[in-house]
């Protein structure tokens, strides 16, 4: 599977009917090719999935966006995802799986991207702060209904309101409609659909609650040059190292998580979660699963699913190699029935 910069992911689809469509997103520092066992499980249940590569990752990524990548950037590469999956969904449900940093980053754009929603649709007036040019002819006939032209004082430099200051034409009304009518329409693909809101998220390792010496990295935040050496083994790594600017960029994404999920939790705004299921190791050395609960509105009771490597170090629960053969069968079999119910 090959990823770039320009489009931030790849396609699997089913053999049959697409049933709907996932979002799968990998850990830090992580192939995203490592997650393709996974994602065969979610095509194996007729969905479409969106396999996402998140700045920095994959084989092709440049050096340099490894030691200079920020949040916005893996949001901006989430959000990619999800309108394409929006897209191959084509009504039908559509899910979010993601692992450790993935999981925080499809969580946190999805936090965000409801909080867009919420927000009541502002006038054209209000959304643009500065004036754009407009030209316009100071005199013309506002259509090819009017026989007889008309002054028209209109300026250069205006707001989208049909003059600055002065009276509107008596026949801007017409003069819209026909403009309306030979604008050339876009087709119907190219509108993109609107997004309801993830039928399910699941959250394996989730990197928003993490132990405690975890958050000592933080100590290092002031030297972006220093490198780190990766946790995960060399079979999944992207890179040698894990760069400050990539752990600076994943506790930006915990801090957006916390700030939405407080706001709704005191009652200052709504935010509709899905149902949501974590799946974590109780000895997991990085994260602490179950912990991600005190976030959430009280009214959010996540699905708890404890799993437990065999195979690696105790965060990484997302293959068979990981898991053993006996707790691999039973997460897929939980994970297409979920996918099922959907």
């Amino acid at each position: 599977m090959r990823f770039s910069e320009k489009r931030p992911f790849s396609v699997m689809l089913p053999r049959g009917t697409v049933r709907g469509s996932v979002v799968v997103l990998h850990g830090l520092n992580m192939k995203p090719e490592c997650m393709l066992e996974l994602a065969a499980v979610c095509a194996e249940a007729g969905m479409a999935v969106v396999l996402g590569s998140l700045r920095g990752h994959g084989e092709q990524s440049p050096i340099g966006a490894w030691a200079t990548v920020t949040s916005e950037d893996w949001l901006a590469d989430a959000a990619a995802c999800r309108n394409e999956a929006i897209r191959l969904a084509a009504g039908n449900p559509v899910w979010l799986i993601g692992f450790s940093l993935g999981a925080a980053c499809g969580f946190a754009e999805y936090l965000q991207r409801i909080e867009r929603e919420r927000k009541p649709a502002t006038s054209c007036r209000s959304r643009h702060k500065t004036e754009h040019p407009v030209q316009v002819s100071t005199t013309t006939s506002c259509c090819s209904r009017h026989k007889t032209e008309h002054p028209v004082q209109v300026s250069t430099t205006t707001s989208c309101r049909s003059a600055a200051g002065g009276p509107p034409c008596p026949h801007a009304a017409c003069g819209l409609a026909e403009y309306l009518q030979n604008i050339k329409k876009k087709p119907e693909t190219d509108v993109p659909r609107p997004f309801r809101g993830y039928a399910g998220i699941i959250l394996f390792s989730p990197a928003i609650r993490l132990r405690p010496w975890a958050h000592a990295v933080r100590l290092l935040f002031p030297w972006p040059r220093i490198r780190l050496s990766s946790l995960a083994g060399v079979r999944y790594q992207v890179h040698d190292h894990t760069s400050i600017a990539a752990y600076r960029a994943l506790f930006a994404l915990r801090r957006l998580i916390r700030t939405e999920l407080s706001r709704v939790r005191r009652g200052l705004e709504t935010c509709p979660l899905p149902p949501l299921t974590i799946i974590y190791d109780a000895r997991d050395i990085l994260t602490a699963g179950r912990a991600l609960g005190r976030w959430l509105p009280g009214e959010t009771v996540p699905a708890f699913h404890r799993v437990r490597a065999k195979n690696t170090w105790h965060h990484l629960i997302t293959d068979r190699r990981a898991l053993g053969d006996e707790a691999w069968q039973k997460l897929t079999r939980l994970i297409r029935e979920m996918l099922d119910s959907g």
